[in-house]
């Protein structure tokens, strides 16, 4: 009987179907216990086409979220994913977070509720004279990332905090951005340079729960250190190479 092919080009696997790569997760699960003990920890995945970043990203996703991880210690993250083009602006980036969070928070009652009633970034951003979706004039990148991580970590405070401060009743143990495809980002992003000084106010606020993780083809360093050289000290970088023969068997397999 012919055997159904689960793997496709272009197509992530489920993390159900994940294999190998033990090195990288022992330290995407180290990266998530530093930020759950306030010692925030980001990370960077390269690799060629096709090695398996967008999976690995599934995976450690669904491991933040609750899933069982390789060390067997369960964390319970707030996860954002998103992933950016060649034509994504700062503005652009700081809205499609946003959206992240709204659809995340959005999912029970509770996060409805809060939604309703404080919608911090839309609140904080449009009270500096402009608005995401309406822009005329698009906002300084400072001024902009000032306001988004105001508003951020207000977001942060909200739903790490204890007992009646979280907004589901429940503490999480923090939040987890990932944004893939990032090697596309142009260099009217500046993505070296958004995250330098967003993890730089965030850190200012006190706001110590928030951890980055980007993905993307190993030209993703050029693209950090030409926006901002020091920026590339702000990640952990895990290159992936080729699974070996074993993991590759039991792929087969």
């Amino acid at each position: 009987m012919a055997k159904i092919n689960p793997f496709a080009p272009n197509s992530p696997v489920h993390s159900a179907m994940f294999v190998g790569r033990a090195a990288e997760l022992r330290k995407l699960d180290s990266c998530l216990a530093q930020t759950k003990a306030r010692s925030p920890s980001n990370f960077m995945l390269t690799g060629e086409r096709g090695i398996g970043k967008s999976s690995l990203l599934n995976y450690i996703k669904d491991v933040a979220e609750g899933m069982e991880g390789i060390e067997k210690a369960k964390v319970s993250f707030l996860v954002v994913d998103t992933d950016v083009d060649s034509g994504t602006t700062q503005l652009g980036l700081v809205e499609k977070i946003r959206l992240g969070l709204d659809r995340t928070l959005g999912k029970t009652e509770k996060g409805l509720e809060f939604l309703k009633q404080s919608s911090e970034f839309l609140k904080r951003v449009e009270a500096g004279g402009f608005k995401l979706r309406e822009a005329e004039q698009p906002p300084s990148d400072e001024r902009l990332l000032e306001e988004f991580a105001y508003s951020l970590a207000a977001v942060v405070e909200r739903v790490c905090g204890e007992g009646e401060s979280s907004v589901f009743g429940a503490r999480f143990d923090g939040v987890l951005i990932l944004v893939d495809e990032a090697d596309n980002a142009s260099p009217q992003l500046s993505l070296g340079s958004f995250f330098k000084l967003l993890t730089e106010r965030l850190q200012r606020r006190g706001c110590s729960h928030v951890a980055f993780g980007i993905a993307g083809l190993p030209e993703l360093r050029n693209v950090l250190a030409q926006s901002h050289p020091s920026s590339l000290r702000l990640f952990q970088e895990l290159v992936l190479g080729r699974l070996s023969m074993d993991e590759a068997r039991r792929v087969i397999d």
